[in-house]
């Protein structure tokens, strides 16, 4: 049984979070790069939605583990009831769903981890920015005060 539009898309997800994650993780990427792309006119056009997007995304992540979680548990009961009892067939049907309710909880979880992480990243970027350019400013100053 293939995975249906929803969980495909959460998936999808779930892969661009990878990729996310490791892009921001390549270490000869400096924040300041980071910084210009997000104060950038995309950038900023992007920023205006991207918190609203952020929380309905991580709401529908949530709302979407524990349904798998619910299925997990529910499928897992009705498996335990039928041990020794259900047909060869019936009981394969109870591992199908029991699969498929574990491994939509699994992509779910990760893609809701990734997420948490992801924020947490951004805003370790941000402020490595701030403290590079108060560094930068504060050096400015001492120089300034050193010349007079």
């Amino acid at each position: 049984k293939a995975m249906t539009i929803g969980w495909t898309v959460v998936a999808t997800l779930l892969y661009i979070e990878i990729a996310l994650t490791l892009l921001l993780l390549v270490p000869w990427i400096q924040p300041k790069f980071w910084i210009r792309l997000i104060e950038s006119r995309v950038g900023r056009f992007i920023g205006q939605y991207a918190k609203r997007f952020a929380l309905m995304t991580g709401g529908v992540l949530l709302m979407l583990f524990l349904d798998a979680a619910r299925g997990t548990r529910k499928y897992g009961a009705v498996n335990d009831q039928m041990q020794g009892t259900g047909t060869a067939a019936a009981d394969a049907v109870v591992h199908a769903h029991l699969f498929h309710a574990e491994r939509n909880e699994y992509i779910t979880g990760f893609a809701l981890l990734l997420f948490l992480v992801n924020a947490g990243i951004f805003k370790i970027i941000h402020r490595m920015w701030d403290v590079e350019r108060s560094a930068a400013f504060a050096l400015r100053l001492v120089r300034a005060s050193e010349t007079t």
